[in-house]
């Protein structure tokens, strides 16, 4: 009776009764469920912080190949974080877009850059378009629409005081054959058309982009 006795006193002294354990396991809770609180808070302000960083940029919405114009129905808005690195424009600048030449092959879902596009060349009085049939080699690879150049005809007279045929790429269009072939769309006189446009047909026009 004795040792029972000494044992509840002792026991007691020290605050361990039969309640007291569920106590120390509701503050443990209790702890636990302020640091999941404390550490979503963080997390929230991270994220929500991270969407008003965002910016609208013009995405395409679909393909456009090089050379074409650009419409209405090709242009959307994505809302993006981006580094000073990546050049992009911005949505309100989206109606200024359309009518563009897109410079080179432009893929659904991407981003929009301002290198992407080119205003092309309007034409002006006395000029037309020519279309030209051109294989690799006729005319550099990284020609472009907008770039001005120097039209070489085959019968071209080897004097090099002769007026060169200047025109402007409308745009580029590649032609599905195994040729590798292209339909290039030239600016030029009016006055040249004829001569252009029959060396065109047949393949024997050259190209040389003047700096």
């Amino acid at each position: 009776m004795t040792t029972a006795s000494t044992t509840t006193r002792t026991r007691s002294s020290l605050g361990i009764g039969s309640s007291s354990l569920p106590i120390v396991r509701s503050r443990t809770k209790l702890l636990a469920g302020i640091a999941v609180t404390i550490f979503a808070a963080m997390f929230a302000s991270v994220v929500y912080g991270s969407v008003g960083d965002r910016t609208d940029v013009v995405s395409l919405v679909k393909d456009v190949e090089q050379g074409h114009a650009i419409t209405a129905s090709d242009l959307g808005v994505a809302q993006v974080s981006v580094s000073g690195d990546i050049r992009t424009i911005a949505s309100k600048d989206r109606s200024q877009l359309v009518g563009q030449v897109a410079t080179t092959h432009l893929s659904a879902g991407s981003l929009l850059a301002p290198s992407s596009l080119s205003r092309g060349a309007a034409l002006g009085p006395g000029q037309v378009k020519v279309a030209a049939l051109m294989k690799p080699g006729q005319y550099p690879v990284a020609m472009k629409p907008g770039d001005s150049v120097r039209l070489v005809l085959p019968d071209a007279p080897a004097d090099a005081s002769a007026a060169p045929i200047i025109g402007t790429v409308a745009s580029i269009d590649n032609v599905s054959d195994v040729s590798g072939s292209s339909t290039v769309t030239f600016t030029t006189d009016d006055a040249v058309a004829n001569a252009v446009a029959s060396a065109g047909a047949t393949g024997d026009l050259a190209a040389v982009v003047r700096s």
